[in-house]
């Protein structure tokens, strides 16, 4: 208002005076309106808080004026009434002074010293300066206390802190005699929720007294603040001079409300979409869209952190603030089949390997995986650590692969399917040159057709074998009607059966018993191996027998040597019982084989036609004729036909097979 009528006197004489001082007049109204501000506010404390704002400067660069008194009112409620104070900006020091200059002020802050006149004597707190700054003199001290009309001070302490300045309050005259009105007031405000108070001092005269620490404490007990008292405040509000300033001189402690049971998850448990993990860039990997969780037995699959207490609070008048303790959950809840919670109650365990399932809000462990459709872009690759059942067909490209059995109701096409266990492949094996099936224990399909098939136990066709690389570490049988094996070749160790071999158009077919290439490429690894090791363990000897000779000569062996004779007797000791080591394991090898060919044969019950070329071992035989009801076996380093043998092994498993068939 002040300025806006004082723009309209000048403007009436605007003709007359320089436009330039009236600018700068305007401007000199303006830096003075500036320093000061009217607040409204329920506590001086909030009013400062306000005023530093609008001033924008800290609160104590600050003064006030009380022009209404507020009061807090009966429980802070009722009867309560704002103050109105009037604030002005003294000073401009600031708190945050700018990144360029801050190194600068650092180097030039002088040294500062208060003086503290209390009903227990006169006390002086020095600073010392930081980095180029002034140090407080003797003089300066002397005089602020000659200006204050301070008595009986002692020069002999004042001077020892001018020249090692403590920043601690030290007595240094005794208690003075001054006037009431002189005196520093103090006014403590509670806040209504009892969380903290604020002590304010008003400003004494020149030779007044300000309240020392213990009268402040006295006031505060008298107001019933009896927690949380904070005398290190106290003590710089009184001797460092903070007058007019609210210092929070007790704080409560919240109440803490003690945390809850967590469950941390170790498995997904979502339900992601078929097409979520499927993008690579911009194209779509239509193998990889199966989101399967494996698990082994054993593993965690989610664990606890136990519930807290709480910690109840207290405010500065000692009343004690009650909270709750964490919520408890049991891992107990969530456990679903196959899975069990450890003895602490802490972890949840998979008791099987599987799939993990979450349903019903419970964790799952499901050792069998059905997939409901055949295996292709509808499902991905399927990579699992138990059984897996597919009730569809192997599409081409797409792969199968288990830690247990596979059972597929359809058919596999050029297609990977691999199984720790034994596979079912109940319509049959269509491999189109480029399938491939591996089977840890059995194989059995209705029919094997342009396919690579490979056993760590039996090979069983239903209806025939045709075109296809087959490989066995036991027995290849073919049963049914048909009971074929046309073209390709079929390897096993110790048996090869069918109702006919070959075809009338005489198309070469392989069949290969007696043998077992790993077991024959191991051979010849040992063989390598043991080579190697003879070798080096002859020169380690020559060596060894040059120091038994220093030994028998000298008595003992030279110190230089010492460490080379110890290595090459200890290369000596490992080197030996890993050769005793190959020397078993060859052993073995040749057992298996020699009984395999021993046992080997191939078995016709119907026709084995002309161009069927058969290896029992070492020796080859290729039919030129045909031959009908026939059993061909090693005979000393040949092969010879034999009427028609069944092996017993044969009649189990056609046996077998006759009671199982209902499912092909």
């Amino acid at each position: 208002m002040l300025k806006t009528f004082l723009i309209v006197i000048i403007l009436s004489y605007v003709r007359i005076m320089d436009i330039k001082k009236i600018i700068s007049l305007l401007d000199e109204i303006e830096d003075e309106s500036s320093n000061e501000v009217e607040v409204v506010a329920f506590s001086i404390r909030e009013a400062l808080e306000i005023a530093s704002k609008e001033l924008n400067t800290e609160v104590f660069n600050l003064e006030y004026e009380i022009l209404e008194p507020g009061n807090s009112g009966f429980m802070g409620i009722i009867g309560r009434k704002p103050y109105r104070v009037i604030v002005r900006k003294i000073g401009s020091l600031s708190l945050k002074p700018s990144f360029e200059n801050h190194r600068e002020e650092i180097l030039s802050i002088d040294g500062k010293f208060f003086i503290a006149n209390t009903d227990e004597g006169v006390f002086l707190k020095v600073l010392p300066p930081q980095g180029n700054g002034r140090y407080v003199t003797y003089n300066d001290i002397v005089q602020e206390l000659r200006a204050r009309e301070i008595q009986n001070f002692d020069e002999s302490k004042i001077r020892k802190e001018v020249q090692s300045p403590s920043s601690t309050s030290v007595l240094i005259a005794p208690v003075q005699n001054t006037l009431p009105e002189e005196d520093s007031k103090p006014h403590i405000e509670i806040l209504p929720d009892e969380s903290r108070v604020f002590l304010t001092f008003s400003k004494p005269s020149l030779r007044g007294k300000v309240p020392s620490v213990s009268e402040i404490n006295r006031l505060l007990k008298e107001n019933g603040v009896v927690y949380g008292v904070n005398n290190e405040n106290i003590e710089k509000a009184i001797y460092e001079g903070m007058f007019g300033i609210p210092v929070e001189v007790a704080t409560w402690t919240p109440p803490e409300p003690g945390k809850d049971a967590k469950i941390n998850y170790y498995v997904s448990l979502g339900n992601k979409s078929l097409f979520e993990v499927a993008f690579q860039k911009d194209n779509i990997d239509f193998h990889k869209i199966a989101s399967i969780e494996n698990v082994v037995k054993g593993q965690v699959l989610a664990s606890k952190d136990p519930p807290t207490r709480g910690i109840p609070g207290k405010t500065v008048r000692g009343k004690i603030i009650p909270t709750t303790d964490g919520k408890d959950v049991s891992l107990q809840s969530i456990a679903g089949k196959n899975v069990e919670v450890s003895a602490d109650g802490l972890e949840l365990i998979a008791k099987e390997h599987g799939q993990v399932v979450f349903k019903q809000e419970k964790i799952h462990v499901e050792p069998v995986l059905e997939i409901q459709s055949d295996v292709s872009t509808e499902t991905g690759d399927i990579d699992f650590v138990g059984n897996v059942v597919v009730k569809g067909s192997v599409r081409d490209t797409f792969k199968v692969k288990a830690g247990g059995n596979i059972d597929i109701w359809g058919t596999v096409e050029k297609a990977e399917v691999i199984g720790d266990g034994n596979i079912i492949v109940r319509t049959g094996i269509q491999g189109k040159e480029l399938g491939k099936v591996i089977a840890g224990g059995d194989l059995i399909a209705k029919f094997i057709e342009r396919a690579n098939v490979k056993a760590g136990g039996n090979v069983i066709a239903l209806e025939y074998i045709m075109h296809s690389n087959v490989s066995s570490k036991s027995r290849v049988m073919c049963f049914g009607r048909k009971a074929s094996i046309v073209g390709g070749s079929v390897k096993a160790l110790y048996e090869v059966s069918a109702k006919q071999i070959g075809a009338e158009s005489w198309v070469e077919t392989m069949i290969e018993v007696g043998s077992d290439p790993d077991l024959q490429e191991k051979y010849n690894e040992l063989i390598k191996r043991r080579e190697e090791l003879s070798s080096k363990i002859s020169e380690i000897k020559k060596e060894l027998n040059i120091f038994q000779q220093m030994i028998q000569n000298f008595g003992r062996i030279p110190p230089d040597k010492e460490e080379r004779y110890n290595t090459m007797t200890a290369m000596l000791k490992e080197y030996s019982q890993e050769l005793e080591a190959i020397e078993k394991e060859l052993k073995e090898i040749n057992e298996k084989l020699g009984s395999a060919a021993i046992e080997a044969r191939v078995s016709v019950s119907d026709i084995c036609y002309p161009n069927v070329k058969i290896k029992i071992k070492d020796a080859l035989y290729t039919c030129r004729e045909q031959y009908k009801f026939v059993t061909f076996k090693l005979d000393n380093r040949s092969i010879i036909a034999v009427p028609y043998e069944e092996s017993q092994e044969l009649r189990e498993r056609k046996k077998e097979m006759k009671e199982k068939s209902k499912i092909f």
